[in-house]
């Protein structure tokens, strides 16, 4: 195994303890309510968005379809989205707080797959 193999391991597992421990502190800081009709549907939606955009991460990785530099940016932008969308969820109706909790969590896993995908 390699070096960097190692090292990308304890840098997923960073990414993931510190981008979902964050959204789970905004979280608690949420008001508690149940999902209405609008929320459900959010929710389905982001849901399948997650799982499309993970395997298309992994479809791209497979056929080394990107540069390194955009592995980086998309990792990055991802991160940064998953801040955003955690930092929100305070100030969010109590019947959206759920679908964007899961839309933070999709966009954490879009962020780690990233990390884990990209060759250096």
């Amino acid at each position: 195994m390699s070096k960097w193999y190692l090292n990308r391991w304890w840098v997923v597992l960073a990414a993931l303890v510190v981008e979902v421990g964050f959204t789970l502190m905004m979280l608690s800081l949420s008001s508690d309510g149940d999902l209405d009709r609008d929320g459900r549907k959010l929710a389905i939606r982001f849901s399948i968005i997650t799982l499309l955009a993970v395997i298309t991460l992994y479809g791209l990785h497979k056929d080394s379809l990107l540069s390194v530099k955009i592995w980086r940016i998309i990792a990055i932008v991802s991160t940064i989205a998953c801040f955003a969308c955690s930092g929100l969820l305070p100030m969010l109706n109590h019947t959206l707080v759920d679908a964007f909790l899961l839309l933070s969590l999709g966009l954490a896993a879009v962020s780690i797959s990233t990390i884990f995908f990209y060759k250096s």
